[in-house]
């Protein structure tokens, strides 16, 4: 990219468009053609006027910056003349990734069936501990030959709680599939696009490192722990932020 932009300088640029745009408009009659000419001297003027301004971050081009036909068309303001062109007139957009917020969400749901099983706050660390060792060792295999195996243990009820619905989805989501071996072991595998799963065990990873952080901070283990922020709010966990503006929320 940095090489391609020594191929031609602005000015050369702006003659060739300028020498394109009169051919195209060759065939128009007097009076549309001086209808465009009026509008390019507009926005020549207006653009000119805006690159001056003291607040830099508002003649941003195609953001901030524009006529106010341009910016109702883009939805960056009402449709109220006295409005203000500031950042706060932006509409606030919500920038949500699927595959995050279902990791959060099954893994909510994996905590109340623990919680409904009656499993106690030291086994539930315990577990996902061994799923986070789990996804590591995942994690640490080759890009399409991601494979693990989950030993059963002489425990019934925990044999049960990798059995749960919960934990499947939780597979599920990460393209992953799951499987019962003779010896009564969970082997766990790809599922379908390597690319999904590459993306989402960091996601699951971060999840769980948060989850068990709060975990060790809770005294009295019920239901009303999971009304806790599970995940800190970003952009990549379904935060907002202002449209035009290109302002990144915080935890990126």
């Amino acid at each position: 990219v940095l090489s391609r932009r020594h191929i031609t300088s602005e000015a050369n640029a702006t003659i060739v468009l300028s020498r394109l745009t009169k051919e195209c408009r060759r065939g128009l009659n007097p009076i549309a053609l001086a209808a465009l000419e009026e509008r390019d001297r507009k926005e020549a003027k207006e653009l000119s006027r805006e690159i001056h301004l003291q607040d830099e971050s508002v003649s941003l081009p195609q953001r901030r910056s524009g006529a106010k036909e341009w910016r109702l068309a883009r939805s960056e303001v009402e449709l109220n003349y006295d409005t203000s062109l500031g950042c706060t007139s932006c509409p606030i957009r919500n920038c949500v990734d699927d595959h995050v917020s279902r990791i959060y969400n099954i893994l909510c749901s994996l905590l109340t069936e623990w919680i409904d099983a009656g499993i106690s706050k030291a086994e539930t660390v315990d577990y996902l501990y061994t799923l986070k060792d789990l996804m590591l060792n995942l994690k640490s295999m080759s890009f399409r030959s991601r494979s693990a195996m989950l030993k059963s243990s002489s425990n019934g009820s925990e044999n049960q709680l990798w059995a749960m619905a919960s934990i499947k989805d939780l597979f599920s989501s990460l393209s992953l599939k799951t499987g019962l071996e003779l010896d009564n072991k969970l082997h766990i595998s790809l599922n379908d696009d390597p690319v999904r799963t590459a993306l989402t065990l960091p996601v699951i990873l971060d999840a769980l490192d948060e989850m068990i952080q709060n975990l060790h901070g809770v005294v009295v283990f019920s239901k009303g722990f999971l009304h806790l922020p599970l995940a800190k709010h970003s952009r990549i966990s379904s935060g907002s932020v202002i449209a035009s503006g290109e302002e990144l929320p915080s935890g990126i």
